[in-house]
Order: C-alpha cells, then structure tokens, then sequence
C-alpha cells in the first residue's frame, strides 16, 4: 500500500498500481506519472468523462472531488495510444531510439 499526501492531507491510499491506473486527481496523477502526464483544460464534465462532486472538509471548507468514468477511462486509454505511437515516431525521426 502507499499514501499520496499533499500538504499533510492524504489525497490516496491504495496498492501502487491501482493508484497510478485511477488516480483520484491531478495531483496524484501529476505526482506519479512517469513520463509526467499532459494535462489540458476543458469542459471533460460535459462530455461526462468525469463527474465531481462537493464534501466538505474537517476545516469546513468545501471541495470539490473529480472521478473518472468508464467512458473517461475509455477516451484516456484512446488518448494514451495515440501519444505512444506519435512519441516513438518522433523519438525516430529525431534518432532517439
């Protein structure tokens, strides 16, 4: 098992693989990809690649919480393809590999 922390405040627990395969948010997913992830901005609710969700906290500040979807999953897993592919064709042409 390992525990993700930021700022003192546990973000995740769970066994390493299933961690670094369902993240529960960017930071976690930001603190163990390797190659670091890309993230972008967008309106990924609307296409109900994720959902969220407000609790609020021992401080009593609200925050809001994001899953994935399976339909998210499915999308990343498309999106993760298709950088592989164009990532070894650079490494390629540029004689990387």
């Amino acid at each position: 098992m390992i525990v993700v922390m930021k700022d003192g405040i546990v973000q995740q627990i769970g066994k390493p693989q299933a961690v670094y395969d369902d993240p529960v948010n960017l930071f976690v997913a930001k603190f163990l990809g390797t190659p670091p992830i890309n993230d972008f901005d967008g309106r990924v609710e609307n296409e109900k690649l994720i959902t969220s969700y407000i609790e609020e906290t021992d401080s009593a500040r609200k925050r809001r919480y994001y899953k994935i979807t399976d339909k998210g999953r499915k999308e990343l897993a498309d999106k993760k393809e298709e950088f592989f592919i164009f990532t070894n064709t650079a490494r390629k042409v540029l004689n990387f590999a």
